[in-house]
């Protein structure tokens, strides 16, 4: 091992480098010890909700799988076999997301609630989602979706539900009768919301009993529960607080056109057939507000008018009560048949040429084809070669402006823009005009690294960027180590991939490894790009890695050649004076402080990671720093996982678990999946985290 020193490089620079180098071989080892652990069994019970998902071996030891992320090719990866235990997990990882959440829900805890349908279940649902793919469960997938989305618009119906009605016990205890009516009247409203998505949760749940392994018939059974106990409140009110009412309509004439106005009757009285009090009622149409005054015998009529144009369903009107009224609402439908319009585009200025850097600039106005009258609110969009850029609503005057993206799998050379309606509930129909534009090809820059992953696997990252530094997403990359191919990976939406390979039977895994990787630019505006790499892979000979104890044999050897190198440095620097403060790592060895130190400066690089840019070397330098200062208080091994450790912490009574725990699901959220904003944000509360952990210790 060679260590390149200049004359620019000061003792603490230097000890911090050896300290991110140890904190890598460790963070390496917890990674081998995974990547060598003992097979899956294939009656792994349900994972536990909180992380990634724990698989069981045959010894009863946890091994935690690395999931593939959403832009990771399975078939590079897994045989048909591991996809389909990988998809059994995951759906129990799911199921057990969606009963946990009610059961919180249940107990009034509604921030787990909401925690355990959030990004974790989010990002498992989209590692499903990929499996899914390959083994034809993508009908799964929707109801999991669909599951995801209901559960979280109950949660906050039943959520409110609740503060309403505390509110209202509280305005009654008062004597505060005016604010208790207001909130008797919210409550009924909020428990109508409450079985309308009560009901979408049930439908939800009995399909995943039909298509998976779920059993969800306890759960069915608690949302009924509750609506009959949201029922009977509703019933208790409407004797003792509220008066319900009945609306009928009649309009006079049975259809009209997109903007037509219309004129209507109608009749409001109690749900019992009495007179309301009001003189005065309020109704809404079509998001539009109208203050009706009433008949003493509940009678009266009104012009109505679309805020813009007529949506294509039935007209509904609304009965809005007066917050501090008695009666409650109501609605009646308009038996009035919209007919639907003929619209036409025209087009005033489009762009002659664009490119993946360079937007369509298009300019136009969407009438009525019959009257040429303009069309306001209604979506148009732009495409190409059917590829969708961008949609738009029009103004008040039917006019629009696009600036559309060229998408990178649109052809270069002559092509097709579509400009056009879009589908909607709006009245109106409409037929698509099409121009030619020439989209001219753009060159593209691909950078790539590579390190050793673990025995027989390297993992290798890099980013794709056109010229004009845009990210270039979805495009394949293909991967080749020593010219053989060992894969495809796609870009994500942000133009970087993430990706771990098993090295070539032919590789020299004791020498260097050239990895190359490039894009064709097949079936795309874009040009070709390629990247290559050289990693030495001799410190990673499978021998060593393989074996446990030839592998802390290792640690061992590179902790004690970097720890003398940087004392021998640190004494022979001529630009600083020792440290007589008691800062020099060496002296304090004796002093039972070292950990604290070298935890410290793994927190310095840590920073330093962050600021380059990179949420998983952060990451696992603050893990390593956390590990690495707790170790003395823990019997665990050096090349147990990130959850062995945290399990041997917890039989160790170590202080903090709650935010250890938290650290621990952290360090795998970042670490298994590519760089983004939030794993930043993620890697970063990781730091303030160690941080904590290390001064509080």
């Amino acid at each position: 091992m060679v260590f390149f020193i200049s004359n620019h490089w000061t003792p603490h620079r230097f000890v911090v480098l050896s300290c991110v180098f140890i904190g890598i071989l460790l963070v390496a080892s917890s990674g081998v010890a995974a990547a060598t652990s003992t097979p899956v069994s294939t009656g792994a019970s349900t994972p536990p909700v909180g992380g990634t998902v724990v698989l069981q071996s045959g010894s009863g030891a946890a091994n935690t799988t690395d999931l593939p992320p959403p832009h990771r090719n399975p078939d590079t990866i897994e045989d048909s076999s591991d996809l389909s235990r990988l998809e059994s997990v995951l759906s129990g990882s799911l199921n057990g997301r969606l009963s946990e959440s009610l059961a919180s829900l249940d107990a009034d805890d509604y921030e787990r609630a909401r925690e355990l349908l959030g990004d974790e279940y989010t990002a498992d649902l989209e590692r499903y989602r990929g499996i899914a793919e390959e083994t034809g469960s993508t009908a799964q997938t929707d109801d999991y979706q669909t599951a995801q989305t209901s559960q979280q618009e109950y949660v906050e119906s039943v959520a409110q539900y609740e503060e309403t009605q505390q509110e209202y016990e509280q305005a009654r205890e008062s004597g505060n009768d005016q604010r208790a009516r207001e909130l008797a009247r919210e409550l009924v409203n909020t428990g109508e919301e409450v079985n309308r998505t009560a009901e979408r949760v049930s439908q939800t749940y009995q399909r995943l009993d039909q298509t998976t392994a779920a059993n969800f018939t306890d759960e069915v059974q608690t949302i009924e529960r509750r609506q009959t106990t949201v029922q009977r409140t509703r019933q208790d009110l409407t004797e003792g607080q509220l008066v319900e009412t009945s609306l009928s309509v009649t309009a006079s004439q049975s259809s009209i056109s997109f903007t037509d106005s219309l004129q209507i009757r109608g009749e409001l009285r109690t749900a019992t057939g009495g007179y309301i009090e009001s003189q005065r009622i309020q109704l809404v149409v079509d998001e539009q507000s109208y203050t009706v005054d009433i008949n003493p015998d509940g009678t009266f009529q009104q012009r109505l008018q679309p805020s813009d144009v007529w949506q294509s369903g039935p007209i509904a009107v609304e009965y809005v009560p007066d917050p501090q009224s008695v009666y409650l609402g109501a609605t009646a439908t308009l038996p009035v048949s919209i007919e639907p319009t003929e619209t036409t585009v025209r087009i005033d200025t489009l762009s002659e040429q664009a490119s993946f850097d360079t937007p369509v600039q298009l300019q136009g106005t969407l009438e009525a084809a019959d009257t040429g009258a303009p069309v306001p609110a209604a979506p148009v969009s732009l495409r190409l070669s059917g590829e969708p850029t961008e949609t738009v609503r029009t103004t008040t005057a039917g006019e629009f402006q696009i600036e559309g993206n060229v998408s990178p799998r649109v052809p270069a050379g002559q092509i097709t823009a579509q400009i056009g309606l879009e589908p909607s509930q709006l009245a109106l129909t409409g037929s698509q005009r099409e121009s030619s534009i020439e989209i001219t090809s753009t060159e593209t820059n691909l950078t790539m690294t590579a390190m050793p992953a673990s025995a027989g696997r390297m993992a290798v990252s890099g980013e794709l960027r056109s010229v004009g530094d845009r990210a270039v997403s979805t495009m394949p990359i293909r991967v080749a180590i020593d010219n053989t191919t060992v894969g495809t990976v796609a870009t994500d939406q942000t133009g970087t991939f993430n990706e771990t390979f098993v090295l070539p039977e032919t590789t020299d895994a004791s020498g260097a490894v050239h990895i190359d990787g490039e894009f064709a630019g097949e079936d795309s505006n874009l040009e070709a790009a390629s990247a290559t790499t050289t990693v030495n892979v001799d410190v990673f000979d499978t021998t060593t890695v393989s074996n446990p104890a030839g592998l802390l044999l290792l640690l061992g050897v590179v902790s004690i050649i970097v720890a003398i190198s940087g004392w021998w440095f640190w004494r022979r620097s001529p630009s600083e004076q020792p440290d007589t403060s008691g800062a020099n790592i060496a002296d304090r060895v004796g002093e039972g402080t070292v950990e604290t130190s070298d935890s410290t400066l793994l927190l310095t690089a840590a920073d330093e990671a962050l600021h380059e840019g990179s949420s998983e070397s952060a990451a696992k330098l603050a893990y390593a720093a956390v590990r690495r200062y707790i170790g003395s208080e823990v019997t665990a091994s050096e090349t147990a996982t990130h959850w062995e450790w945290y399990h041997a912490c917890t039989d160790a009574g170590v202080d903090q678990l709650s935010v250890l725990r938290s650290f621990i699901e952290d360090f795998e959220q970042v670490t298994f999946a590519p760089t983004t904003e939030q794993t930043m944000e993620t890697a970063d509360q990781m730091i303030s985290t160690a941080r904590q952990l290390i001064s509080d210790e």
